[in-house]
């Protein structure tokens, strides 16, 4: 049986629109953030847009499960009164709502959101994404990326089997996107944090591929879209520590958008990242290669074979 999603696609839109809206208006203010048990940056931005997001899905969706990356747990007294100014909700729905079904039990059916991903990139002025998707069981249905700082605001979106779109982040005419059919002058594009990716690994991927364009590092799943309409042939994360997991939120909505646009995305084995129902963290054994064509996998794993060995 074939599922229409153009509503949770309309509402997700109609999300990440207002989301974006509310991190640009806090992104021309003086910034404050507090930093996380992780130690990761959280700003009034990320709040209120999961706030926001998590509005638009408890009504219209009141009984789909999500899982943010944010929780009421970092919230302050005066984060909570900014959110209500930037917002408009009402002061003492804020927690419930940036918590909002985080503990339901998993259907499966459920959501994923990164209210600002690349919130380094989004205090300093750079890169970040607001990132929401779908899933059904395992399976990534619908995507949708709002990049307020690309193309002076950019959003994709993608509904499996009806290929990626681009649209203007304000509203505006969609095009269909599609990886680049390059095969020379290859463009690699990773994150701009060390921590997140190896940065000297991937000089030595370039080297054995013969890429002599300069990497462009970029924060957020922004480098998902860059793909998916061709400016770059590849993204790479390639994990500085063995132990690390990515975070489910991190990459659902890029997968998608990639696979969409005509793209392959798997772990540095060569086989898929796997996402598993409820599950915060996905399977991507030594980090994630996201590139235009399947032509390029065993090169890329084997020119990392330290990774591939993971």
């Amino acid at each position: 049986m074939v599922i229409n999603f153009s509503k949770e696609l309309n509402i997700g839109i109609k999300a990440v629109m207002k989301a974006a809206l509310i991190c640009q208006i806090v992104q021309q203010q003086k910034m404050t953030f507090i930093t996380k048990a992780d130690l990761s940056p959280v700003t009034v931005a990320d709040m209120a847009s999961q706030a926001t997001i998590n509005l638009e899905i408890k009504n219209n969706f009141p009984n789909d499960p999500i899982i943010s990356e944010e929780t009421s747990l970092d919230l302050d007294a005066f984060m909570k009164a900014e959110i209500a100014d930037l917002t408009g909700i009402n002061h003492e729905s804020i927690e419930d709502l940036i918590d909002y079904n985080s503990n339901a039990s998993i259907s499966d059916r459920w959501w994923t959101i990164d209210p600002i991903d690349g919130t380094k990139g989004f205090i300093n002025g750079r890169q970040y994404a607001i990132c929401l998707a779908l899933l059904l069981k395992d399976k990534v249905k619908v995507a949708i990326i709002g990049c307020p700082n690309l193309n002076g605001g950019t959003l994709f979106y993608a509904v499996e089997g009806e290929g990626s779109w681009e649209m203007p982040l304000t509203g505006g005419e969609a095009k269909r996107i599609s990886v680049s059919d390059n095969t020379h002058d290859l463009v690699m594009v990773e994150s701009v944090e060390k921590a997140h990716s190896s940065h000297s690994a991937s000089i030595d991927i370039a080297k054995k591929l013969n890429i002599t364009r300069e990497t462009l590092r970029i924060d957020s799943q922004a480098k998902y879209g860059i793909v998916a309409r061709g400016d770059a042939s590849m993204y790479l994360r390639i994990h500085t520590v063995k132990t690390y997991q990515e975070k489910v939120w991190d990459h659902a909505a890029g997968v998608l958008l990639v696979r969409e646009a005509g793209g392959v995305v798997t772990d540095w084995t060569g086989q898929d990242v796997v996402f598993e129902i409820g599950n915060p963290f996905l399977k991507a054994k030594g980090g994630v290669i996201c590139c235009n064509s399947v032509n390029y996998l065993d090169l890329l794993v084997g020119a990392n074979s330290r990774h591939s060995e993971v």
